[in-house]
């Protein structure tokens, strides 16, 4: 299980002992606009965010980070990482 979280600007949030399973150097780079649980497929998360096609969001940009999470034997919560911070500028495509 994984969270795709969605930002409009940079953050420094440490992820380290969140719940008591952060992992040391995990950091949230992004603020949290917009949050998605993810459940990933043979090791692959899918994010999908749809833009709508509107002339006026060309050229802007939001940054995609994805925090996964590690479940145990009966499902407890034993890790949570992140991934690096990616930022997306949206372009116009024809």
């Amino acid at each position: 299980l994984a969270i795709a979280v969605i930002g409009f600007a940079s953050a420094t949030a440490p992820l380290e002992g969140l719940l008591g399973v952060g992992q040391p150097g995990c950091v949230l780079w992004i603020t949290p606009d917009l949050l998605d649980v993810v459940v990933p497929e043979a090791g692959v998360a899918l994010v999908q965010l749809s833009i709508p096609g509107a002339p006026a969001l060309i050229a802007q940009s939001y940054l995609q980070q994805v925090i996964p999470m590690g479940f145990g034997a009966g499902g407890a919560l034993v890790e949570i990482t992140a991934t690096d911070a990616l930022r997306c500028t949206i372009g116009a495509f024809w």
